[in-house]
């Protein structure tokens, strides 16, 4: 039986075409939507998954990347790290290099092969960077399905949690999208149904703009489980 492979964590062509996340009104209110464009429904190592985010463009999707080669994400422990992916974005001044990847929970098949939260992934992270800073974020299982983390760069720290909320219909056991709070304002939200939304807060500039834009670029990419 197909799935509607919308609740998770990234873009299936098999995915539920009206299915949306609810944008928390707080959200709404403080940010601005930063538009996709030009996304594909097909993701994996042979599809070119390049797409417009607003003024930025993400670019070079590489599914082979190897996260040995990098350091850890925040918590994560960089000797389980299993699998990741790297991407650029480019657009508004940034030229930003983002990698990705999982911390495995017991052994299981690279990030490529499609795998989810819970059994066999304990956390997942992501980082974007230049030669003149960093910024990461990384989520892990806080409960159940209840999904937490932080989000950190040169100048701020903010706290990562699921939204489960959908547009017309009951919450989600899985996550619809995740949200990036600072300690006095939000910073943003991405939806990651469908071909996925973007919200930036309108107080965020420049560098740290792009900082936010790079790691929702990071989670829209991250693969959904096979189907069996």
């Amino acid at each position: 039986m197909k799935h509607c492979l919308a609740l998770a964590l990234s873009v299936s062509a098999s995915a539920c075409a009206t299915a949306r996340m609810a944008v928390p009104a707080d959200v709404a209110v403080a940010s601005e939507e930063l538009a996709i464009t030009d996304r594909s429904g097909w993701t994996g190592a042979l599809a070119d998954e390049t797409f417009g985010l607003g003024p930025y463009k993400v670019v070079d999707v590489d599914r082979k990347w190897d996260s040995k080669s990098t350091t850890s994400f925040g918590s994560m422990d960089s000797s389980k790290t299993s699998g990741g992916y790297s991407f650029k974005l480019a657009g508004a001044g940034a030229q930003l290099s983002g990698q990705c990847a999982t911390e495995s929970r017991q052994k299981s098949g690279d990030i490529a092969g499609g795998w989810s939260f819970g059994s066999t992934v304990a956390k997942l992270g992501c980082s974007c960077h230049d030669g003149t800073g960093n910024a990461e974020l990384w989520l892990e299982a806080a409960t159940g399905t209840t999904y937490e983390g932080m989000f950190k760069s040169a100048n701020m720290e903010a706290h990562v949690r699921g939204i489960h909320e959908r547009e017309g219909g009951s919450p989600s056991g899985e996550p619809t999208g995740y949200r990036i709070d600072g300690s006095e304002a939000t910073l943003g939200a991405v939806d990651v149904m469908g071909k996925g939304r973007v919200w930036i807060s309108k107080a965020l500039e420049g560098r740290a703009r792009a900082d936010v834009a790079c790691l929702f670029a990071g989670l829209l990419l991250y693969l959904l489980p096979k189907e069996r």
